[in-house]
């Protein structure tokens, strides 16, 4: 019973990320690949491993490519599971180069690339990757399954902007929390707290750039 409501409770976490409206965030987006992944394990009964590598701001993506590299996944585990009917499905997440890059492989059953499939999966993730300016790929063997690859661009944050970003939100933070002080204000508190934050995250940006740019020296 306890693993009936788990894999019920997968199901009920991955259909709802299905209807999901509101835009995601790239750790909003691995959250829900990992949901995913348990919930396509339930459904077809296939070893289903996620590997995670480095992931980019979200302000080195262009608005919705997240969302589109989560849609892309749902298409490829789908395939996986109704045609490929594969055993053991990889998923993994990366930054490669000046890209995202998704990568799910499986030992399905495949096909012949001189005769690809022409389903709406294949279509749809062929049209986001064309819509950001992405890259989508397949390749399959009868027997011997089948790679689909699809990236997204990624951005260069400068590590000036994050300094600007300490600068104005650091600032703005002190003033709002010493006014909020002053005056005693529940409002002034909450919004010393929103630059707070902000300026926390200014700083963890701050140092991944710095981190990623001593890297790649």
């Amino acid at each position: 019973m306890r693993e009936a409501a788990k894999e019920a409770m997968a199901e009920l976490e991955a259909m709802l990320d299905q209807l999901r409206a509101a835009p995601l965030e790239v750790r909003g987006m691995v959250a829900a690949l990992r949901k995913q992944c348990e919930a396509h394990g339930f459904r077809s009964g296939a070893r289903v491993e996620f590997q995670l590598g480095t992931l980019p701001p979200n302000e080195a993506l262009a608005p919705g490519a997240s969302e589109a590299v989560f849609r892309a996944a749902q298409e490829a585990l789908a395939n996986a599971g109704r045609h490929a009917r594969a055993a053991n499905v990889m998923v993994s997440l990366d930054t490669v180069g000046p890209k995202l890059e998704l990568t799910v492989r499986d030992d399905g059953k495949g096909f012949d690339m001189n005769h690809p499939a022409s389903g709406m999966g294949i279509r749809n993730m062929r049209e986001r990757a064309a819509e950001f300016d992405g890259e989508f790929e397949i390749a399959s063997t009868p027997v011997q399954g089948t790679v689909v690859r699809f990236s997204v661009p990624v951005a260069s944050v400068a590590v000036e902007d994050y300094r600007v970003q300490l600068w104005v939100t650091g600032a703005a933070a002190a003033a709002l929390t010493a006014f909020s002080i002053w005056r005693g204000s529940v409002g002034l508190w909450t919004a010393g707290a929103m630059s707070i934050v902000l300026f926390a995250r200014a700083i963890s940006g701050y140092r991944r750039t710095r981190e990623r740019r001593e890297v790649s020296r």
